[in-house]
C-alpha cells in the first residue's frame, strides 16, 4: 500500500487515517482545476467554485487540505505576508553560527547586517524570537565554555583538515598568516549574560547557571570601547579603537573599510608586507554576501585573506592574546583610564609569546583534523579562572 501522505487539517487527517478517498464534489472541483491549469484558461477561483456550487470557504478548504503532489502546488496568497523572509532568517543563523551568540534578540537584526529601509517593516523581537525558535535556537545562560555538536565538530575537522593538508605540519608554512579580530572593552553594571544556542548545543558541568554570580559595580552608566588588532609571526598591531552606530559594538562595513582597512591595512601593503589576513566571516567583513563594499575595496587595492571555520576561535592566536587585556585589573573611572588600561595589557602580550602561539597553529590542526567532538574555552586560560571583577 502506498504511503498516506500528510494532511493539514484534522479532518483529512482522519479521512487519511482511515485511508478513504476524497468525496465526489472534491473531486470535481480538483480535476477542474487541474484542468483549467492544463489548458491555461484564465478563471477567477470564486468562477470556479460558483460553477460546482460550492462557498468559496469550502472551495478554498478543498484547494488547501488536499494533498498535492509536486506537480500540484498551491501557493495560499490569503493572509498577510511574513515579516521575516528565509533568507533574513539565514542571515541571521549564519550570523549566529560565527560565535557572536551574546546578543539579545532585538539586536540580532543589526548585528547580523540586516537593513529595514522603513522602520515601519522592521521585525519586533517576538517575531526574531519565533522565527529562531522554528530554526532551533533558544537562549540561556553563558557558560565558560561550550560544547559543539557533531555537525559543527564535523565542519571543524573538515576545515582543519583541509587547512593542514594544504600547509603541512612546518610553522614555517604559516608564518605569512595574519590573524585579525575584534575586542569589546566594558566597565560597569552588567547583568548575567544570555547566548544563543541550538537545542543539540550541549550543557556543560562549569556552566555559569550553576556558579556563582560575579559582583557587579553599582555604576549605572557602563563604559565600552571597541577595538581591532591583528597579530603574526613578527608582527603585532596597535589596538586600534573603532566607533560605531549601534549598541552591539560589531563593526559595521563602512567602519571596518574606512576605520581599520583604508588607514592601516593598506599601509602594510604599500610597504611590501606579504601577509595572508585571517578574518571571521562576519558581515562586518563582508562574508555574509557576495557584494559588499568591503570586499570591493579588497579587490581594488588586493589584499590577500580568507575567513576563517564557524565555531574554531581557538585556532586563531589571537584570541589568546584578547585575554590578557581582560583579565588586567584596574581602578576604572573614565573611558580615558578604561583605554589605557586596555593598552597596557595589549602592550604586556610580548612578541616571542606571539610567535608560539602562531608556530603552535598546525598542531591545533593536527588535533582537530582527528577530534569528533571539540569544546572550545571562552575567556579563560587553562587550568586558571577568570578574573569576575571590572
Amino acid at each position: 500500500m502506498a504511503p498516506v501522505p500528510p494532511a493539514s487539517t484534522r479532518r483529512n487527517q482522519r479521512r487519511f487515517a482511515h485511508h478513504t478517498e476524497t468525496t465526489p464534489i472534491e473531486e470535481k472541483v480538483l480535476n477542474g482545476k487541474k484542468l483549467l491549469d492544463e489548458f491555461g484558461a484564465k478563471y477567477t477561483r470564486k468562477q470556479l467554485f460558483d460553477y460546482f456550487g460550492i462557498s468559496e470557504r469550502a472551495g478554498y478548504r478543498i484547494l488547501k487540505d488536499y494533498p498535492k503532489g509536486q506537480n500540484e502546488p498551491y501557493n495560499e496568497t490569503r493572509g498577510r505576508k511574513r515579516l521575516m523572509t528565509k533568507e533574513q532568517v539565514d542571515q541571521i543563523e549564519e550570523f549566529l553560527k560565527q560565535d557572536r551568540r551574546a546578543q539579545s534578540w532585538s539586536s540580532l537584526l543589526e548585528a547580523a547586517g540586516l537593513e529595514f529601509p522603513d522602520q515601519r517593516q522592521v521585525p519586533v523581537k517576538e517575531t526574531i524570537r519565533t522565527a529562531m525558535h522554528d530554526r532551533g535556537w533558544h537562549k540561556c545562560g553563558t557558560c565558560y565554555r561550550f560544547w559543539l555538536n557533531y555537525d559543527s565538530a564535523s565542519q571543524r575537522e573538515f576545515f582543519a583538515r583541509e587547512w593542514f593538508r594544504q600547509l603541512g605540519p612546518n610553522p614555517e608554512s604559516y608564518r605569512h598568516l595574519r590573524y585579525s579580530h575584534e575586542v569589546h572593552f566594558k566597565w560597569g553594571s552588567d547583568g548575567k549574560l544570555n547566548i544563543t544556542r541550538t537545542h543539540e548545543d550541549r550543557y556543560c558541568g562549569d556552566c555559569l547557571q550553576n556558579r556563582k554570580q560575579a559582583t557587579t559595580s553599582t555604576f549605572n552608566n557602563p563604559i565600552c570601547l571597541n577595538a581591532w588588532a591583528c597579530i603574526g609571526y613578527n608582527f603585532k598591531s596597535d589596538l586600534i579603537f573603532y566607533t560605531v552606530n549601534n549598541s552591539s559594538g560589531y563593526i559595521t562595513l563602512e567602519a571596518y573599510r574606512d576605520q581599520i582597512l583604508e588607514p592601516h591595512v593598506k599601509k602594510w601593503i604599500a610597504r611590501g608586507d606579504y601577509f595572508v589576513l585571517s578574518e571571521d566571516g562576519a558581515a562586518g567583513h563582508g562574508g555574509q554576501s557576495d557584494d559588499n563594499i568591503v570586499k570591493q575595496w579588497k579587490a581594488a587595492v588586493g589584499p590577500n585573506y580568507f575567513f576563517g571555520c564557524p565555531g574554531a576561535p581557538d585556532l586563531a592566536p589571537i584570541e589568546d592574546c584578547f585575554k590578557v587585556p581582560n583579565k588586567k585589573k584596574h581602578p576604572i573611572f573614565t573611558e580615558h583610564s578604561l583605554k589605557a588600561a586596555a593598552i597596557e595589557g595589549w602592550n604586556a602580550v610580548s612578541q616571542s609569546t606571539i610567535n608560539e602561539w602562531c608556530d603552535s597553529v598546525p598542531v591545533k590542526l593536527s588535533e582537530m583534523a582527528n577530534a569528533k567532538e571539540q569544546g572550545t574555552e571562552q575567556g579563560t586560560e587553562q587550568g586558571k579562572e577568570p578574573s569576575t571583577e571590572n
